[in-house]
């Protein structure tokens, strides 16, 4: 098995779409979810991106990152879905006997779904990843550790009732935010934690988006955490001029 960051500087596995030196804010990221430890300009960048001062103890599992448009959010996405499907762990051992670990990357629309379906066929071309893969469809991605890939639009209603190891968005602060829709971002988080309980790292749950309005899941994590030093979930708010 190998971490995030790890596989991200790897060529021969997810490194090749990261090797521009213009992408070093997005390896600082994959260090916070791997729990490994940040040098000096990318503590310089988290504390700037986080208002925090103090780093991370142990491998972030609840990021929210907000960043520009065209700043490479849904390629870090479909990374961290299919390094959580096919690298992270052998699932096959892990979870109960016919108990499916699925990762569930979901994007704000059809569109925004078909654009992370295209980065993920991207990352999986890599040969050493390629052969992990048993069963490919235009929804779903099976691989030979146990774990499934579903690429879906944000619904609460195919979150809740799984057996998830990671879920993923994309352009959440476009979701719907009234409480009567069964997409809204709050319902959709809602069911994710209780789908993820039967992880043993507690699962991953990783939202980005471009910033769009000030209500919503995203701007109410934004408050909460931002210059929050006491709280594990991490609110990643990225300058212009990076990402």
């Amino acid at each position: 098995m190998i971490t995030l960051a790890a596989a991200m500087r790897d060529q021969r596995l997810l490194g090749g779409p990261f090797k521009a030196p213009t992408f070093w804010p997005w390896h600082a990221v994959a260090k916070l979810l791997s729990g490994e430890k940040l040098d000096e300009r990318e503590t310089v960048l988290f504390q700037e991106c986080t208002g925090r001062t103090t780093l991370p103890t142990k491998p972030v599992r609840r990021l929210n990152i907000l960043g520009g448009r065209r700043s490479g959010k849904d390629r870090f996405a479909s990374a961290v879905a299919v390094h959580r499907a096919a690298l992270a762990a052998d699932w096959n051992a892990i979870m109960s006997a016919g108990e499916q670990s699925v990762v569930l990357l979901l994007g704000a629309d059809r569109k925004q779904a078909a654009i992370l379906r295209r980065y993920c066929e991207g990352l999986l071309r890599a040969p050493l990843l390629a052969q992990e893969v048993v069963r490919s469809t235009d929804d779903v991605v099976e691989f030979r550790n146990g774990a499934v890939l579903e690429i879906a639009t944000n619904d609460a209603r195919l979150v809740r009732g799984r057996s998830a190891i990671a879920v993923l968005g994309s352009e959440t602060c476009f979701c719907r935010t009234d409480t009567e829709s069964a997409s809204s971002d709050e319902e959709v988080v809602g069911a994710a934690e209780p789908s993820m309980a039967m992880c043993g790292d507690g699962g991953l749950l990783v939202l980005a988006s471009s910033v769009y309005r000030k209500r919503g899941f995203m701007f109410r994590k934004w408050k909460e955490l931002h210059g929050n030093e006491d709280a594990e979930d991490i609110c990643w708010l990225a300058p212009s001029r990076t990402m």
